[in-house]
Formats: structure tokens, C-alpha cells, sequence
């Protein structure tokens, strides 16, 4: 399995990004930066802050590297999505009529 902190300083390769220009974009003092990059593991808050900085999805990437299949939904998750999906719908069909009426007035 790959550590999460190689991961990470792949990326910042690719990127051409030091951790002097990752401290100032994520607001953090370089030594902060640079303690975060050599520790063992990450904090969760942390790896979320550098996947907006990054624009990278380091959780999908580890995720992947499990040889476990995605958890199942529910059925009470299925019959919230049916009832959103109804939801949707109906509104779609009122904003319809409501441009119609709008278009009729002016």
C-alpha cells in the first residue's frame, strides 16, 4: 500500500509545487507544512485541506487501493433518492408552467 505521504509529494512533484509556495496557498507556516510532510501519518481535516489546494482527491486514490467492494445503499437511502428524485421532478414541471405564465405577462 502506498503511504498517503508519498502520495502527496508525487503530486506536489508533478505540480512543480515546493513547500514553501503549499504553506502560503493553505495559510500555514512553512515549518507547519514541512512537519506535516515528514510525519507518519495525516490528520483527515489536513488531507481535505490539501485536496481544495491541490485540486487532488487523495481519498479516492487510497480508497482504490483497498480490494474492497463500495458499501451497499440502504433502502432507506433508496426511498429518500425515489422521493428527491419525484421532488425534482414536480418542481422541474412548476418552473415550466411558471416561465409559461411569465412569457404570458410581459
Amino acid at each position: 500500500m502506498t503511504n498517503i505521504l508519498e502520495i502527496i509529494k508525487r503530486e506536489m512533484l508533478k505540480r512543480h509545487l515546493s513547500s514553501t509556495e503549499l504553506s502560503r496557498q493553505m495559510g500555514l507556516h512553512q515549518t507547519t507544512v514541512h512537519g506535516m510532510l515528514t510525519r507518519e501519518s495525516i490528520k483527515v481535516e489536513r488531507l481535505a485541506e490539501l485536496c481544495k489546494v491541490m485540486q487532488y482527491n487523495f481519498f479516492r486514490e487510497l480508497a482504490e487501493q483497498f480490494p474492497y467492494e463500495q458499501p451497499e445503499f440502504n433502502e432507506a437511502f433508496k426511498k429518500k433518492e425515489a422521493a428527491l428524485t419525484d421532488e425534482i421532478k414536480t418542481l422541474k414541471i412548476k418552473i415550466d408552467v411558471l416561465n409559461e405564465v411569465i412569457e404570458k405577462i410581459g
